[in-house]
């Protein structure tokens, strides 16, 4: 008995051995030595990771801590590097109780400082495009879902097509250009605008790969133009993976199925003693109830973002970031961002986005003060507030006196000389459409755009007047930019008379402020401004610049004991002297 017993414990099965740790993927793929950033977040993404630990066969690449998420899907580590850690490949594994996974990161040099990371000042201006919207440069990119009919549809527009037209923008006088985001976005759901990131280490394949991207930014310096990337830290798009699957419990504030919707009420921010609840919801809730809200109180969390931010503009050599959506973020972290990022690229310039007409609201953003204990230490901010005074104004809806309480609460930022004065962007109705298609009104507020303190921004195509009404209609195809186009206005003779005459008006208003320190000083003083009349004096570079401005249909006449002035219906003059 006891010899069949043990010859039928024999004759079982053998249970098959659990399957191994599985690595998809680390963030990010590759960082450059030396570096300020120490210790390094690698975030390993996989399967069947719970109980696995990151190991290193590199002595110069140290793993400190490390922790993996319930769903066994994430492993976040972090490595120190020594002093004497070279580029190359760094071998890692990840180890489990049945088995293990091989794993790398590229160590690489260190992009030449020379030409790249030089941030931005009032010498500039910028200029924002929209990649998917303005020159095809590649059509092997275009499929999937390039549909020219479908507004909400990618177009075609790419990176090589935009560095092709660089001499375009050097000829119109431009110094920065600005792209709206490259992150990889879902093409399921076509979000040609690049805000709904599904890869934050990717580029949208639309547009084209990091080497086109890299490409396109030493093609701008070999011109003499910045180039400005615009980052998003607030929010992922709906189909991130990150959505079902986060890496930490707190990844996000709440989840797809619980969470906040957001208020858009950063005036409550702006007030210390603003409402617990509407500040909670504008800080943490999901835009529109579909955008998951990340949340930057997840240190993990913070640290990705803070990283990502860094590889964007150490991989490419760009030298401002355009941080979206700035006050949805806590200020605390835009602290310890700035701080990263000032440790490794100290000129790098940073303009956040408050999308408000209150000085008073907008000012609290910028860096410089601790108005609630906190200073962000963000440089710029766009000036919407004079935005929507600019556009009162010239379209006759307000008078100057709206223009003159703006540029008075200039006294409440630390740096005025670093807001961004502009007309529209790709949130807005287009410049010529909100003045009622009237293209000389349009060429007037291009010229007192120009003589304005601060960095001026154009949008794409506000150059040749452009049309274009609620999004998505203000973002329409530059013309010329795609096969089959009817005409090209990149050149002088594919554009009509009165777009050739707008893009003159436009490059002599930008040559005028390049040729006159005043129109880039520091000092703004207004001297008039009532009804459609607005006079105001610039000064810098011990030259004084009188600007006199006639929004009206009618000739204005400035006297001081005499007529000095005479304004033609719907024009600018600029007077200079030397002081």
């Amino acid at each position: 008995m006891r010899r069949l017993i043990l010859a039928a414990v024999f004759l079982l099965p053998l249970a098959p051995a659990a399957p191994g740790p599985v690595v998809r993927a680390i963030d990010p793929p590759n960082w450059w030595v030396p570096t300020t950033r120490n210790p390094l977040q690698l975030l390993v993404r996989g399967e069947r990771l719970a109980g696995c630990t990151l190991r290193s066969d590199d002595p110069s690449v140290e793993i400190v801590r490390q922790s993996v998420n319930a769903a066994g899907t994430y492993l976040i580590a972090y490595a120190r590097l020594a002093p004497a850690a070279r580029p190359g490949r760094v071998a890692l594994r990840v180890d489990g109780p049945n088995g293990s996974a091989p794993a790398s990161i590229d160590l690489v040099a260190p992009l030449a400082r020379e030409g790249r990371f030089a941030g931005l000042s009032p010498e500039d201006v910028v200029y924002l495009v929209m990649p998917d919207r303005f020159v095809d440069g590649d059509p092997t990119n275009n499929a999937p879902n390039v549909d020219r009919a479908n507004p909400h549809a990618y177009h075609g527009g790419d990176l090589r097509g935009l560095a092709a037209r660089l001499p375009y923008l050097k000829q119109l006088g431009v110094t920065v250009v600005w792209l709206t985001p490259v992150y990889d976005n879902d093409d399921a759901r076509p979000p040609y605008h690049g805000y709904h990131a599904t890869d934050f280490y990717s580029v949208e394949e639309h547009f084209g790969s990091l080497d086109d991207m890299r490409a396109l930014v030493d093609a701008a310096h070999r011109l003499g133009i910045k180039v400005m990337q615009d980052q998003v830290a607030n929010h992922t798009g709906p189909t991130h993976p990150w959505v079902t699957d986060p890496p930490t419990p707190t990844w996000f504030n709440g989840t797809a199925a619980e969470h906040l919707t957001n208020n858009f009420k950063i005036e409550a921010l702006a007030d210390p003693a603003g409402n617990p609840a509407e500040r909670r919801a504008a800080l943490e809730g999901w835009f529109g109830g579909k955008l998951p809200d990340l949340n930057q109180n997840d240190a993990d969390a913070a640290a990705y973002l803070i990283q990502n931010s860094l590889w964007w503009v150490g991989r490419t050599g760009v030298d401002a970031i355009r941080q979206d959506t700035l006050p949805y973020v806590p200020r605390a972290y835009w602290s310890e961002w700035i701080a990263a990022l000032r440790a490794e690229f100290p000129h790098v310039t940073v303009l956040g986005e408050v999308f408000n007409g209150d000085p008073k609201v907008v000012s609290f953003f910028q860096g410089g003060v601790a108005h609630d204990g906190v200073d962000s230490h963000v440089d710029e901010l766009f000036d919407f507030p004079l935005m929507f005074a600019l556009d009162g104004y010239l379209s006759q809806q307000s008078g100057a006196e709206k223009i003159a309480e703006v540029l008075a609460a200039d006294t409440r930022y630390p740096n005025p000389l670093g807001l961004v004065p502009f007309l529209g962007n790709h949130d807005t109705v287009r410049a010529i459409s909100a003045l009622g298609g009237d293209p000389e009104r349009l060429r007037l507020a291009h010229r007192i755009l120009m003589t304005m303190r601060g960095m001026p921004q154009i949008y794409y195509g506000d150059e040749i007047g452009l049309a274009g009404g609620e999004d998505p209609d203000c973002r329409r195809d530059f013309p010329g930019g795609f096969a089959g186009d009817a005409a090209d206005a990149f050149t002088a003779r594919g554009r009509t008379a009165e777009q050739q005459a707008t893009f003159e008006n436009l490059r002599g208003a930008i040559a005028l402020r390049r040729a006159h320190p005043a129109l880039r000083g520091a000092t703004t003083k207004v001297l008039v401004a009532r009804g459609p009349l607005l006079v105001y004096a610039r000064e810098g570079g011990g030259e004084r610049a009188l600007v006199a401005v006639n929004a009206s249909d009618v000739t204005l006449y400035v006297f001081d004991g005499k007529p000095t002035l005479i304004l033609a219906p719907r024009s600018a003059t600029v007077r200079f002297e030397w002081q």
